[in-house]
């Protein structure tokens, strides 16, 4: 049960409209936002592009960020990643490393070893550690590295949103999640 009332297609207010689809549910973060509805115009293009097309493939971006969900334990955005990263190729092995449930080095190379390692020391307290940070940059770029952070910030700030206001995941996707977990 969610925190808040999250608003209604027929009910969203005009600043949020555009935002809500005609068919099937719209998401509930857009409905939650809807409740401020002169924030929906800025967030809503700002996580399009931070989560949209960009120097980072969807693979990679779907690895940071259900790694960072799971770490943040945001169920919403675990759930709804975990079939965004299916849909992106993630395999099942490497979701369930990305959750904690088997060892990175197993299923990944390397360079994601590398960004995923960039993923937990961001998320945990304190700076990261600079050869870990230099060592990323250097491997990818630096515009790399500075989307890499912007997204793996933009994700906490999500899972901080979906948990506190503890939004559900919409019923297509609870049922696309546990079609995914019946079939590994």
């Amino acid at each position: 049960m969610s925190a808040i009332d999250l608003i209604a297609s027929a009910d969203a207010p005009v600043l949020a409209r555009r935002y809500f689809v005609s068919d099937g549910e719209t998401s509930p973060i857009v409905r939650a936002l809807a409740q401020v509805p002169e924030l929906v115009p800025a967030t809503m293009p700002f996580l399009a592009q931070i989560l949209g097309p960009s120097q980072i493939d969807l693979r990679t971006k779907e690895l940071v960020i259900l790694r960072v969900s799971a770490l943040a334990q945001c169920d919403y955005c675990v759930g709804a990643h975990t079939l965004a990263a299916a849909d992106a190729g993630v395999s099942g092995h490497e979701r369930a490393a990305l959750r904690g449930e088997r060892p990175l080095a197993e299923v990944f190379g390397p360079e994601e070893v590398a960004i995923i390692e960039l993923c937990d020391a961001v998320w945990a307290e304190g700076e990261p550690d600079a050869r870990l940070v230099e060592g990323v940059g250097a491997r990818l770029g630096d515009h790399v590295l500075v989307e890499l952070v912007l997204l793996i910030g933009a994700t906490l700030m999500l899972n901080r949103f979906c948990t506190t206001l503890r939004l559900p995941l919409v019923a297509a996707s609870r049922e696309r999640l546990a079609a995914l977990e019946d079939h590994g």
